[in-house]
C-alpha cells in the first residue's frame, strides 16, 4: 500500500511538473517597429565585375514585394521579394530583359537611407558586383 501511494505520488509529481513546464507559442501579432521598415522607393547605380554601371531603382512594397526598372517611373521590368532587419537589406529578383535571377543584399547607412552591398546574378554566374541605393 505505501508502495501504491509512494509511486502515485511520484508519477503525479512527474505529469505535474511537465504539464506546468509546457508553454504555449505566443501567438500574439506584433507590429514591425517603424524605424526598421524598409518600405519605400530607391534610386542608385550598380557596377558590375568588368567595371560597367549603370542606374536602376527598386519600390519595396506591401508584403515584402519588389518591383525594379531602370527609373522609379519608367517600365518595372524586375520583380521578386524582400527581407530586412534594422540594419541590412537583401532582396532576390527576376529580371525580364535578360531572363535572369538576381540575388542582392546591402547594409543600411546609419541614417538608414542609404543601401551598400553586393549583387550576383543567379543565372548566368560569372556577373557580380556591387551596388548603392539611396531611399527617396
Amino acid at each position: 500500500m505505501k508502495t501504491n501511494l509512494f509511486l502515485s505520488l511520484i508519477l503525479s509529481s512527474i505529469i505535474f511538473i511537465a504539464y506546468t513546464s509546457c508553454k504555449k507559442d505566443n501567438t500574439t501579432t506584433t507590429t514591425p517597429d517603424p524605424v526598421c521598415v524598409a518600405k519605400g522607393s530607391y534610386i542608385g547605380s550598380y557596377t558590375n565585375q568588368n567595371n560597367q554601371s549603370a542606374s536602376f531603382a527598386y519600390i519595396l512594397g506591401d508584403n515584402n514585394f519588389i518591383t525594379g526598372g531602370a527609373t522609379l517611373t519608367g517600365t518595372q521590368n524586375a520583380f521578386g521579394g524582400y527581407s530586412n532587419t534594422c540594419d541590412s537589406l537583401k532582396w532576390e529578383s527576376f529580371n525580364t530583359i535578360n531572363s535572369s535571377y538576381y540575388y542582392f543584399a546591402g547594409k543600411f547607412s546609419t541614417n538608414r537611407n542609404i543601401v551598400t552591398g553586393i549583387y550576383k546574378n543567379l543565372t548566368t554566374t560569372s556577373e557580380v558586383g556591387t551596388f548603392t541605393l539611396t531611399k527617396q
